[in-house]
């Protein structure tokens, strides 16, 4: 699951937080902890900045990772 936070259509946190919540208590994963509002990665600085969280404790055949980056909407990963 990949979002960016200067997204101005699904906006963070409201969008790009409950998803990855709801894959991870469906899978079993543990939810983060982080000093962060939300619990998750909050990357900050230039436009390309990124963060990942792998969630620990999925099922094996089910992992969670979400992606979190300084990008709006219109940003494509390559």
């Amino acid at each position: 699951m990949t979002h960016g936070e200067q997204d101005g259509t699904c906006t963070y946190p409201g969008y790009g937080v409950p998803e990855p919540k709801d894959f991870s208590t469906v899978d079993g994963c543990t939810w983060p902890n982080m000093a962060t509002s939300t619990g998750l990665p909050a990357p900050t600085g230039a436009l390309g900045t990124h963060q990942c969280i792998d969630f620990q404790g999925c099922m094996p055949a089910d992992p969670v990772l979400s992606h979190y980056s300084v990008r709006s909407r219109t940003a494509v990963f390559r």
